[in-house]
């Protein structure tokens, strides 16, 4: 319940930044991602990989009102410097990146 809770609150801080947002066609694709995300993350019920969703969906809504960008940053990565793919290198804020 605890996690519904938390879930619920972080969409509407979603949808609070969108409105304050500065571009109008950055934020209806933010409340568009935000929508297609929540309702493709709906029916999850293991608790830690809620618990992941919502770390993800808070870090990536503190970056961008603190960068004041739409996107997720991406990871700069070297290529063939790591031996390691840029998928297998995303940070936790990333998560949906590669679901899509």
């Amino acid at each position: 319940m605890a996690q519904r809770v938390r879930a619920l609150g972080l969409y509407h801080r979603i949808l609070r930044a969108c409105r304050e947002w500065k571009n109008p066609a950055e934020a209806t694709d933010l409340r568009s991602e935000a929508r297609t995300l929540f309702a493709q993350n709906a029916g999850l019920t293991e608790a830690a990989t809620i618990e992941a969703k919502l770390f993800e969906g808070e870090s990536r809504l503190d970056l961008a009102t603190f960068y004041g960008i739409a996107a997720p940053r991406l990871p700069h990565v070297v290529p063939g410097a790591t031996g390691r793919t840029r998928e297998t290198i995303l940070p936790a804020y990333m998560h949906s990146y590669g679901d899509k």
